[in-house]
């Protein structure tokens, strides 16, 4: 059998089509893959993935809407065809290791349900966890940018942090430093199998981060996973994280000093 994710946005791929691709294949049942740019790491146990020129769009769920849980704001999931690829196992390696533990900071920054944004992470509190943390952990500050080509459904902003703030914690590594050519996501599936420490924000991010264990703190000031609490119920099944998820930005410090 063949999944296609018909290029609909990151988290929903996430949710749905991957541990619905990897339950078949674990089954028996997968014969092929499609999906959109530099998805074919999230694939690698695929017999044959397609990768199209095909940019994500709201628009496109509705040729998913047959594919199980793709409803994902939902109190429960039917685990029933559903299982995450083990990533963390899959993707350790020896490159990205430092001196210190490390600890993941990912942000995003565009304009969310046509109006501003509002789940990010500010220059307030990017400076606070940079100047608190830094000593303790090797940070790792992931965000993509407008010009590495990862628009999801809408067009990324400009935060100005890397121009206003990142060059004054030089001890601070960006996702960008580390990149040498390649696959954008599997540097990012090789980091975070090496990390233990997420900081995140709703969306894709969280999502990703919550398949490698250890410790989620999700900022999440407005989104679907709020109303039907599916950060409390059922993000730990990605890879059995610990879940944190904080609504304001004092809160967040609050979960970060507990748990950091």
């Amino acid at each position: 059998m063949q999944t296609n994710s018909f290029g609909i946005e990151f988290g929903y791929e996430m949710i749905a089509v991957v541990p619905w691709a990897y339950w078949l294949h674990i089954n028996g049942n997968l014969t092929s893959t499609v999906s959109v740019k530099d998805m074919t790491p999230f694939y690698y146990f695929s017999p044959c993935h397609k990768q199209v020129d095909k940019r994500r769009h709201w628009d496109n769920m509705e040729m998913a809407k047959n594919i199980p849980n793709i409803k994902i704001h939902t109190p429960t999931l039917d685990t029933s065809q559903w299982m995450p690829p083990p990533y963390k196992d899959h993707y350790k390696n020896d490159e990205y290791k430092f001196d210190k533990p490390l600890l993941i900071v990912t942000n995003k920054y565009n304009i969310e349900w046509g109006g501003r944004p509002m789940n990010f992470l500010d220059h307030n509190t990017l400076v606070w966890i940079f100047e608190n943390y830094q000593d303790k952990y090797q940070i790792i500050y992931s965000r993509f940018l407008p010009e590495m080509g990862y628009d999801d459904t809408v067009d990324t902003m400009d935060l100005k942090e890397f121009t206003m703030i990142l060059p004054e914690f030089p001890k601070v590594i960006t996702i960008q430093e580390l990149y040498n050519g390649g696959s954008w996501n599997e540097l990012q599936l090789r980091l975070y199998a090496n990390c233990d420490k997420f900081i995140t924000v709703q969306g894709g991010t969280s999502i990703l981060a919550s398949y490698f264990g250890g410790v989620n703190i999700i900022y999440a000031r407005k989104g679907g996973e709020l109303r039907c609490f599916s950060y409390q119920s059922w993000y730990n099944l990605f890879g059995g994280s610990d879940i944190h998820v904080s609504q304001s930005y004092p809160y967040l410090k609050v979960a970060i000093r507990s748990l950091l």
